[in-house]
């Protein structure tokens, strides 16, 4: 199998680099109108404006404790685990994706396999 060309950056050259992307997709897009907010987001916002100290926010992002901590929930632990044993060095598939998985949706897809 061939190897796969890695591309570094430095910041000062991604800097440079999404900057000048922003740049030419913001004449590229302009004609294209804003769509809706998001109310996902807009939960959040609330949360922001919010000035109850006992306040919970109920949008998008981590759980945290009380300390506001991130926790992270068992089942994520578990996922997290098996996939640093079945995957360690955690290297992209091929562009064709992993076999395994897109056997699977292929049976879903085509109804041959209930979910």
């Amino acid at each position: 199998m061939a190897s796969v060309p890695r591309l570094t950056l430095s910041i000062k050259n991604a800097a440079c680099f999404f900057g000048q992307a922003s740049a030419r997709s913001s004449s590229w897009w302009s004609h294209v109108e804003l769509g809706p907010p998001d109310p996902i987001l807009g939960v959040t916002e609330a949360f922001k404006r919010d000035t109850n100290p006992k306040k919970i926010n109920l949008g998008v992002g981590a759980y945290r404790d009380n300390d506001g901590k991130p926790h992270v929930l068992p089942c994520v632990k578990a996922a997290e685990e098996l996939l640093k044993t079945k995957y360690p060095d955690k290297e992209y598939t091929t562009i064709a994706g992993l076999p395994e998985f897109c056997k699977a949706e292929i049976g879903r897809a085509s109804c041959r396999e209930r979910v």
